[in-house]
Parts: structure tokens; C-alpha cells; sequence
């Protein structure tokens, strides 16, 4: 009984026969699923929000993705919710540098309530607003993407390390996403704990990874010196994704300079390997050594001495490139009493 009233409680259970299978839609192919949740996870500095303002100038502008992917998406509207950033001096000058259509680019300001001739402002919080935020799509059919930057401002009264209230906050706007076809990615950020995997390092409950449909992981690469790496955290609906390497470029700007990212190409090392270098120091350095002869041998043998000081040049020790050339595919030779290093076979290199 609820106020009096009988309550009946009734299982609904459906055919499969009846159900109409569809096609994965992506936003961009093999990595951002069209209309679901994404998130992207990292620690501060490493580019997280820099590189969703590279993809937002690609969806207003029809660029095609930075691994060669063709955007087959019609230029869309974008709406951002940014908590942390300035939309003055940092976002919009990246949204210039990155070349975005930034007509096609709005952010959600506040949400305003009124009582009689009060008017007063206040952040959007999903937990109570997200019937708000649909009606307000619904109305906009033009806006196909979606960014909260990060997930962790507005979740309104829910924990984010509470997996019940953080569960009903995310399936939610999960549910928001596909319901009405915009891709949603949320930001946020890494924990500190040592004992995980790659997955296991986004902070908060699991709800954070468990959700969504996508996650991606960045950081510092740990073999190259300047070089981020954005790296696949989860995807279960596309076959295994290479990771992507990036750089950040700078554009001069009336009002300065403004950050942007230069890819690299692709990242083959899964994110639990690059977890495991930052864990071994050893390899880590190993790694970079064989990076380096690589790159410094593809023309041709080169003497011992230019190599190893070339090596100290860019903080290589002798020992780590004396390993590189033993365990990863390099060989010496003599000749006329010099030492030469060469390409012996296939380097094992993770480029």
C-alpha cells in the first residue's frame, strides 16, 4: 500500500525479434561514438580541453580528423557548460586558434530563476536541471555536440565518488545523448592511486568509466620529451583503436597567444603499457634511448662517439643507449679502428 492505494508491481520483458538493430553513428569514426557519452580523463596540463576545442573546430567547420578519418558530419552547433576556464581570454582565443566556427559555438552562461519580479542565477547542476538541458536541445536541433567542462562542477548535490549518485546523474544525460541524437563529452580528471590499471585511474566512483560509452585517457608521454599522448581507455563498439600523439602549438593572436595542438600521428602502446613505463623507470628510459637511435640511424650507420654524444645532448645516458642498441634491434661493427652503430632489423621501437 503507498497513500492508501494498492501498488502492483509488473515485470516488462521484450522480443529481441522486435527489437530493430542499428548501426554505430560516430562523430568521429572508431573513436567518438555520435549521440553517446564520452569522456575524456587526464591530469591538469596534459591538453584534455585544448584538444576538445580541436574537435569542436572540426565539427563546426567539417576538417576532417587529425588521423586521417573523413568527417562525413554536416558542420553543427556546439554548446559548451565551462566551469573552470575564462570564455573571454581562454576559450574563445582558442576557439580562433584552433579555427572554429565560433558562430557556431555557444556556452550556458547560468540557469536563471524567477519568482514574480525576482531574477536570480545559478550554475546548471544535473541532478536537477538535465529536464532543462533536453528541452533545451530539443529546441535547438542545430546543436550536435555537447561539452561539460568538467563532469565533476556539475553533478549539483551527487558525490562524485558515490557510485549510486553518481550512477543517477550520468545514465541520465546517458540516456539524454541518445534520446536526442547529440554526442556529449565530459571532462574530468585523474586520481592518485598507483595500484590500477589505466581505466582504473579516472577519478571518481566506476560509475565515471562504466557509463559512458567511450573513455579516453591523456598524459605525458613517457619516452618523448614535449609529446602527449591521447589514449583509449574504453571503446566497446569499435574494434582496438591506436592511441594519437600531440604537441602543443601556439598561435599569435591580437590578444596574445593562444594554445593549440600539432598531431603526431598514431600511438600503438595501449595505455596499461605507457602505465607500466611510468612504473619502470628502467624501460621508460630504455624506451626513449631506442627512440632516439631510431630516429638518429635511419640514414645510415653512424659513428659511436657522434652517437653518444649527440645521446648526452638531449639527456640520454651512455648506459640506457648501450642497452637500446643490445635488447632493441641495433648492432656495432668496426671498421678502420671506429666503432659504428646501425639498424640491425626492425627496431623495437613504440612509435
Amino acid at each position: 500500500m503507498e497513500n492508501g492505494q494498492t501498488v502492483e508491481t509488473t515485470l516488462l520483458r521484450e522480443q529481441f525479434s522486435d527489437v530493430e538493430a542499428k548501426p554505430v553513428l560516430w562523430l568521429w569514426p572508431d573513436r567518438i561514438p555520435k549521440g553517446k557519452l564520452t569522456i575524456f580523463s587526464g591530469p591538469p596540463d596534459c591538453g584534455k580541453t585544448t584538444v576538445l576545442i580541436d574537435l569542436i573546430c572540426r565539427f563546426t567547420t567539417r576538417r576532417d580528423y587529425p588521423d586521417g578519418a573523413a568527417n562525413a558530419t554536416e558542420p553543427g552547433e556546439v554548446l559548451m557548460l565551462i566551469a573552470e576556464d575564462d570564455v573571454a581570454d581562454t576559450i574563445k582565443p582558442r576557439l580562433i586558434a584552433a579555427e572554429a566556427d565560433v558562430s557556431r559555438v555557444s556556452y550556458l552562461r547560468a540557469v536563471q530563476i524567477r519568482q514574480r519580479a525576482k531574477k536570480q542565477e545559478r550554475a546548471l547542476a544535473l541532478d536537477e536541471d538535465l529536464a532543462l538541458l533536453e528541452d533545451e536541445l530539443r529546441k535547438n536541433p542545430g546543436i550536435g555536440l555537447l561539452t561539460i567542462d568538467p563532469v565533476s562542477s556539475y553533478l549539483g548535490r551527487a558525490d562524485l565518488n558515490k557510485e549510486q549518485e553518481l550512477r543517477r546523474v550520468l545514465i541520465p544525460v546517458r540516456d539524454v545523448a541518445e534520446r536526442s541524437g547529440v554526442t556529449v563529452i565530459g571532462l574530468g580528471h585523474f586520481n592518485k592511486r598507483a595500484d590500477v590499471n589505466a581505466l582504473g585511474r579516472v577519478s571518481g566512483a566506476v560509475a565515471m568509466s562504466g557509463v559512458p560509452r567511450a573513455v579516453w585517457t591523456f598524459g605525458k608521454s613517457p619516452t618523448e620529451d614535449d609529446v602527449f599522448l591521447m589514449q583509449r581507455g574504453k571503446l566497446n563498439v569499435a574494434a582496438r583503436t591506436t592511441g594519437l600523439r600531440y604537441r602543443f602549438g601556439v598561435k599569435e593572436l591580437p590578444t596574445g597567444t593562444a594554445p593549440l595542438i600539432n598531431w603526431l600521428g598514431e600511438e600503438t602502446r595501449s595505455a596499461d603499457e605507457i602505465l607500466d613505463l611510468e612504473r619502470n623507470p628502467e624501460g621508460k628510459r630504455q624506451d626513449k634511448a631506442a627512440r632516439f637511435l631510431a630516429e638518429y640511424l635511419a640514414d645510415g650507420a653512424k659513428p659511436s662517439t657522434d652517437i653518444l654524444r649527440e645521446g648526452a645532448r638531449r639527456g640520454i645516458s651512455r648506459s640506457a643507449l648501450f642497452e637500446a642498441k643490445k635488447e632493441r634491434g641495433f648492432s656495432a661493427e668496426r671498421v678502420n679502428g671506429r666503432w659504428f652503430w646501425m639498424i640491425e632489423s626492425e627496431p623495437e621501437v613504440p612509435f
